[in-house]
């Protein structure tokens, strides 16, 4: 039986808001964050810098488990997850079975870093920096495939404008980075990895 076919059009309609939801935040604390490193800020240490970084992190897991996880290879998702192939017909959405590097080690980096007081966090062969950049550049590519082929009734009618516009936007203001408008940043961001960078602030 089709993946589709567990939900109806209507369902998937629905459940597009969602998804869209998903990517905009993403998208935006991406921005807010590249924000905040060109003006200097490297260690997120300020609660809500921190509360940015973490969000965007929970946000990328779960569109990297939306777009690249499937229900017939690979570990399989919970029977109420949304996957991106809930939306297309049987073999119509690319199931890519090796995630690309950039989002290799997200859901792995979020369980310890953000969702687990883990022993990880003292690991010091563990980076504590994120390439967020990196990040949403292959998270957005990734989205803007299932933008163009997921079909139109299956979605909200402004699901695909508002979707195209939000990846747009990150992709116009990184773009003035690349030509030098904007200066690049030479740290990735991260929570601070010992406790002493944050005590005193």
């Amino acid at each position: 039986m089709p993946a589709r076919l567990r939900r109806t059009d209507d369902e998937l309609r629905e459940q597009s808001g969602h998804v869209l939801w998903e990517f905009r935040q993403l998208m935006r604390l991406a921005m807010h964050i590249h924000q905040r490193q060109v003006g200097g800020v490297v260690e997120l240490a300020d609660p809500l810098d921190a509360a940015a970084l973490e969000s965007f992190c929970i946000h990328a897991r779960a569109l990297v488990e939306f777009l690249w996880r499937d229900r017939t290879h690979g570990p399989r998702p919970h029977k109420n997850d949304a996957v991106a192939g809930d939306w297309f017909d049987a073999r119509t959405w690319e199931y890519e079975p090796v995630l690309p590097e950039e989002v290799r080690d997200v859901r792995r980096r979020t369980g310890w870093g953000v969702a687990h007081i883990s022993y990880n966090r003292i690991d010091p062969n563990e980076m504590w920096g994120w390439d967020h950049v990196e990040i949403a550049h292959r998270i957005g590519y990734r989205f803007a495939c299932f933008v163009q082929n997921v079909p139109d009734h299956r979605v909200d009618p402004a699901f695909k404008e508002e979707a195209t516009r939000v990846n747009v936007a990150l992709r116009e203001q990184w773009s003035e980075a690349d030509r030098g408008i904007v200066p690049e940043p030479t740290q990735p961001v991260g929570t601070p990895a010992h406790a002493l960078t944050w005590f005193s602030t």
